[in-house]
């Protein structure tokens, strides 16, 4: 109880307990420093995170820091004190609930050696910041930004799959937790080497590869990404397809989402349209192997409930759902149910730091929300795209105007 009470609090006592957790700086705007402790907050509950993901989770830190020093300039964005305090006021009453009511509170500042002038002082930095943000988002973005109807309608034809409304549905989710190692990653990249050797061999063509073998959104596209400008994909990403020829398929490569292989078709106005392939993070082929084989042939030959029995005994957990709407489930476990029959047994994949299998009770059917049903949604849904593109605009900017210096 007391480490899950420190872990609370660590998110908002940065001041106080970044000298004593790392001194060391990450970045610097300006004369205004970044320890090493402040990004250790936003890692927290983050398991092994590359230094690829380190890097945009420190340049998010900065972008936020940027624009509250722009918005501070701007004479029309002033935060009520007011207004400042009541958040502070209820950001304390939210944090007493979480810890167990006032005279937990109080023991859990006691044991970090803090009082509550401390920790309002903590929480009144960081609502102002957030203040300021949103206010100079809302007042001088957001507004500039137009969405069109078009836009609206092409983003609903080619992404369809996103508007399934699922039926209900009642299964049994198989889960062990697994910790992914290199090599698990090595076998991501040879297996992206083979694919990628069977398209230059022409035993597929790049859009059958990626419609055969890719594990994101885009595959039943064909991979097709569409024209990719700079500033709209994670930067590991651009730095390889903005060095593709058209024609040319690139080497297997990692971003903060998985192991990609991209492929230009074609540049237009030094506009590459790129297509990818993408296996998810998780366990080595043989890993499921050792055990689904003798899994899939127990459920076949003797039935769920000796299934489950074995299952438990090597170390899965079984978590019932029953009879929930499939809109309150998983996106990606939803996703993997569409493709199952009632009474059938998923392959094994991995979700969550685990691997994770599903046995398929039974499923209502799906179906399809209409264009005006989601339009709203899909509106806000670009303007947020939208403003995260003019965000990354202005913070190449701003890193110039206040002499900004990462050193992670």
């Amino acid at each position: 109880m007391k480490k899950i009470l420190a872990v609370i609090l660590l998110s908002v006592f940065s001041i106080t307990f970044g000298k004593v957790i790392d001194e060391k700086i990450v970045a610097r705007i300006g004369d205004e420093v970044i320890l090493k402790s402040e990004l250790a907050e936003y890692l927290l509950g983050k398991d092994n995170v590359t230094k690829e993901e380190k890097l945009k989770i420190l340049e998010n830190i900065i972008k936020n820091k940027l624009i509250f020093k722009e918005a501070l300039e701007d004479s029309e964005l002033k935060a009520s004190n007011d207004e400042i305090e009541k958040k502070v006021d209820a950001a304390i009453d939210n944090m007493e609930k979480k810890i167990g009511g006032p005279a937990a509170f109080r023991q859990a500042l006691k044991a970090n050696g803090l009082d509550i002038n401390i920790l309002r002082a903590n929480y009144r930095e960081r609502i102002k910041e957030e203040y300021y943000v949103q206010s100079y988002i809302m007042k001088k973005i957001r507004p500039n930004l137009v969405i069109t109807d078009k836009e609206c309608e092409d983003f609903y034809n080619e992404h369809k799959s996103m508007f399934v409304k699922p039926g209900r549905m009642t299964f049994l989710l198989f889960y062990k937790k697994y910790t992914l190692s290199d090599k698990d990653e090595q076998s991501k990249i040879k297996e992206l080497n083979k694919i990628r050797t069977e398209i230059l061999t022409h035993k597929f063509t790049f859009s059958q590869a990626a419609k055969k073998f890719s594990e994101g959104p885009s595959a039943e596209k064909g991979g097709d990404l569409g024209f990719v400008r700079k500033g709209t994909m994670v930067p590991e990403f651009e730095k390889i397809v903005f060095k593709l020829e058209p024609g040319e398929i690139s080497e297997p490569f990692k971003t903060q989402f998985g192991y990609h292989i991209a492929y230009v078709s074609e540049i237009k106005d030094g506009v590459p349209h790129v297509f990818h392939i993408i296996l998810l993070p998780g366990p080595a082929k043989e890993v499921y192997a050792d055990f689904y084989a003798k899994f899939l042939e127990l459920f076949k030959s003797k039935g769920f409930l000796a299934l489950k029995k074995e299952a438990n005994k090597e170390g899965f957990d079984t978590i019932p759902f029953n009879d929930v709407s499939g809109e309150k489930v998983n996106r990606i476990l939803v996703n993997h149910i569409n493709k199952m029959n009632n009474g059938s047994l998923s392959k094994p994949f991995y979700l969550n730091n685990g691997i994770v299998m599903i046995y398929l009770k039974e499923k209502g059917k799906s179906t399809m929300l209409s264009y005006v049903e989601v339009k709203s949604y899909i509106k806000n849904l670009l303007t947020s795209k939208k403003v995260s593109e003019e965000i990354d605009k202005l913070y190449k900017k701003l890193k110039e105007k206040y002499f900004v210096r990462i050193y992670l």
